[in-house]
Order: structure tokens, then C-alpha cells, then sequence
């Protein structure tokens, strides 16, 4: 398992740290992704490898400002050199 952390700037003075952790499943690769919110609450959720491109998938709902940073966890994950 390949696990790697990327700070992502949110909003000035909001730059949380995810963690990816790189699982397999039957589906193929994929990375559980968690993280703090401001309140300290973790929030946690799962990116697969669908036509090409790194989405959120099998999670919660969760919060607008992640949905709002998908193509910057795609990128974290490209950079990151693993599959």
C-alpha cells in the first residue's frame, strides 16, 4: 500500500492536510482520503480512476468545499507518481 499527505490551500488561513492511502479492491486501484475540517471533525471518502479521471466515489455526502476541490485531489494523486 502506498500512502502519501498533501497540504491543499482551501481558503486564506484553511490549507488541510489529506492523507491517501492507496487501497485494492476488486474494482481496481483506488485512494481513501481523509481529512480535518476546520472544527477538527475528520471527514473521509474514496477516489477511483473512472474514464480517465480521479473522482470521488462511495462517500457521504460530503462538504461543497471538497467537492469544490476534486480536480486538486486528482492532481495530488497524478503528481504523486503512483498509480
Amino acid at each position: 500500500m502506498q500512502d502519501f499527505t498533501k497540504r491543499i490551500a482551501i481558503q486564506e488561513g484553511f490549507k488541510p492536510e489529506f492523507l491517501f492511502n492507496q487501497i485494492y479492491t476488486v474494482h481496481g486501484v483506488r485512494y481513501y482520503v481523509s481529512v480535518k475540517d476546520k472544527d477538527r471533525r475528520t471527514l473521509a471518502f474514496n477516489m477511483e480512476e473512472k474514464n480517465g479521471r480521479w473522482k470521488i466515489v462511495d462517500a457521504p455526502k460530503v462538504p461543497d468545499w471538497i467537492i469544490n476541490i476534486e480536480d486538486k485531489l486528482e492532481e495530488a494523486i497524478l503528481k504523486s507518481g503512483l498509480p
